[in-house]
């Protein structure tokens, strides 16, 4: 089954990477997507499905522009993640944010991704100070572990919360495209 995502998912990509990513990696990053890709993420309607493919190129585009140094593509990667949670959250879902707790959330997230995204099993642990989240049946589909943690690290800093520690398993530069990806994220209490 191919993967697809919403159209608001690769419009946000492309504003990312326009007006969120490094400048020092902007320019890069643009000269290397087709601009039919760049037309397509311009015109894109927000809730209709496309190829995950399309965001692959612009993320590979990404981590080209990083010199696939493993650090700065992780913060770029989950800087796509965070952008997009903020570009779909809306003024009053920004006032819920600040009520949500972790455990409400971890009961969200599986249908919050699976209404963004065709692929994907998501599972959620939440203890007193840490969130794990489980993504599974995503092979073949580049980044999507490490952007999704972006979304993650977006509701809890919206909640409050100052993550002291993060932990991304199965995503590498060298593995982008793992079956699954496990999510650790700890905060100060």
């Amino acid at each position: 089954m191919e993967f697809n995502t919403r159209g608001y998912s690769l419009t946000s990509l492309l504003k990312y990477v326009r007006e969120g990513l490094d400048p020092n990696l902007r320019d890069r990053t643009l000269a290397k997507v087709p601009p039919e890709i760049i037309k397509l993420a311009e015109t894109a309607k927000s809730t209709e499905w496309y190829p995950a493919t399309h965001a692959e190129v612009i993320y590979a585009a990404i981590v080209d522009a990083c010199a696939r140094e493993p650090a700065l593509v992780e913060e770029s990667l989950i800087g796509v993640g965070k952008f997009t949670a903020q570009e779909a959250t809306n003024s009053f879902l920004r006032l819920l944010m600040k009520v949500l707790t972790p455990t409400l959330f971890a009961k969200k997230l599986p249908s919050l991704y699976e209404r963004d995204n065709s692929r994907g099993k998501v599972s959620v642990d939440v203890e007193e100070d840490r969130l794990i989240v489980r993504i599974d049946e995503i092979g073949g589909c580049a980044h999507v572990g490490v952007v999704s943690a972006g979304w993650v690290i977006f509701a809890l800093e919206s909640m409050g919360k100052k993550l002291s520690e993060r932990k991304i398993t199965g995503w590498t530069v060298d593995t982008p495209d793992p079956e699954s990806v496990t999510i650790e994220l700890h905060w100060r209490t």
